[in-house]
């Protein structure tokens, strides 16, 4: 980091050298190869700019590179990691002189970033600089204004071969210091659905863990989903707090078709848990959810994420006047098995409805996998005080 300052530092020189000698229209396309060799030391990927550089010196320090692309990792699929259309950064300049870096503003123009978990089961986004934060100097690094408009997201895991893509995303970014506390605002487009974003954090401590609360509030039909907790970044990329989920069909967000087929899943849900990922296991506890008028579950979730296999799941869930088959003539007669996963499942329930027939309770635990599902021991009671084992 320090030496990050010390690149902008030379920027700062070279901008005030040039407004002093030099004329407006130096050609910075021939120091295009100088420039870049500037910054590739601080970052583990190749650099390539295939447009135009220049530097403006008034009314503020500004450097523009048109057609930036960052290299991805060994082992993703993508070859690249982010392209920008173009990237213009304004600096103020006294500050710079001062050994502090103030950005009036930092634009991203149609960004587009290659997430992936690859098949050993690491991130493309780890290790991408090659040296690690230094408190001090992020401290003296602020952000007035960072500006994303047009950018996309997409996210790929190898593992699973789960893909997400997020798509009309414009951002309005501010920080103190690279600290924090940070202030995020925007919106998005996901599943053909706009999404307004609010982000909002507090600042890291020397453990490099950020409180954060986020807000991603579709304009229709996906549920709004908010999370507050904290993110730590000490061994990769943690995170604990509460998650709430409300105002829309939870089926929408679940892309497995063995849980979105449920016809509760398709109801109005009001959810919360307890959130946390950490060293690949991610895990939902104390969830507490009400779907549709009457409909309730509660219990707990874990899926363990190893390398190089699919996700192990767990799910330890009780239930009440829950419809999960309408009738048996439906397309969605019967849960397809998640082809996502692997593990067990043990449900217990009461007025649960199956194939149009209502349940009085359910007590059934099972395993599954890509091909079927294995029936471990299960127990119904029906109409009558009757019951089937």
């Amino acid at each position: 980091m320090k030496r990050i300052v010390k690149t902008l530092f030379f920027f700062g020189l070279l901008l005030l050298l040039t407004a002093a000698v030099a004329p407006s229209f130096i050609n910075w396309n021939q120091h295009k190869d100088k420039i870049i060799a500037r910054i590739e030391p601080y970052i583990q990927r190749k650099i390539d700019v295939a447009g135009n550089i220049s530097f403006k010196v008034l009314p503020q320090p500004e450097l523009m590179m048109e057609q930036v692309t960052l290299s991805n990792a060994p082992g993703a699929k993508s070859p690249v990691f982010i392209t920008l259309k173009q990237l213009t950064a304004r600096i103020r300049l006294s500050p710079l002189l001062q050994g502090r870096v103030e950005v009036e503003n930092l634009y991203l123009d149609t960004p587009v970033l290659n997430l992936e978990v690859m098949a050993d089961g690491k991130a493309d986004w780890s290790g991408l600089l090659k040296e690690k934060p230094n408190l001090d100097t992020a401290a003296a690094i602020q952000l007035n204004q960072v500006t994303v408009t047009g950018g996309t997201v997409h996210y790929l895991n190898q593992m699973t071969g789960a893909s997400r893509d997020m798509e009309n995303l414009n951002l309005v970014i501010a920080a103190e210091t690279l600290l924090g506390p940070y202030r995020i605002n925007g919106d998005m487009k996901y599943q053909n659905t706009k999404v307004n974003i609010d982000i909002t954090t507090e600042v890291f401590d020397k453990t490099l863990s950020l409180p954060v609360r986020i807000a991603l509030l579709p304009a229709e039909n996906l549920p709004q989903v908010k999370l507050n907790g904290a993110v730590s970044f000490q061994s990769g990329l943690d995170f604990e707090g509460e998650l709430t989920a409300a105002q829309g069909k939870l089926g929408s967000l679940v892309h497995i078709d063995a849980l979105s087929n449920l016809a509760f899943m398709r109801d109005t849900v009001d959810l919360r848990g307890v959130l946390a990922f950490k060293g690949g296991q991610l895990t939902l506890s104390d969830i507490k959810a009400k779907f549709g008028t009457a409909g309730t579950l509660n219990g707990k979730m874990s899926a363990q994420l190893p390398r190089g296999g699919k996700p192990i799941v767990t799910m330890d869930l009780e239930g009440d006047n829950l419809v999960l088959i309408e009738k048996a003539d439906t397309a969605d007669a019967y849960p397809a098995t998640p082809t996502e996963a692997e593990g067990s499942l043990h449900f217990k329930g009461k007025s649960i409805t199956w194939y149009g027939r209502k349940l009085d309770t359910v007590d059934i635990s099972v395993g599954f996998d890509a091909k079927d599902w294995t029936i471990k021991s299960s127990q119904f009671g029906l109409t009558g005080n009757s019951q089937v084992r």
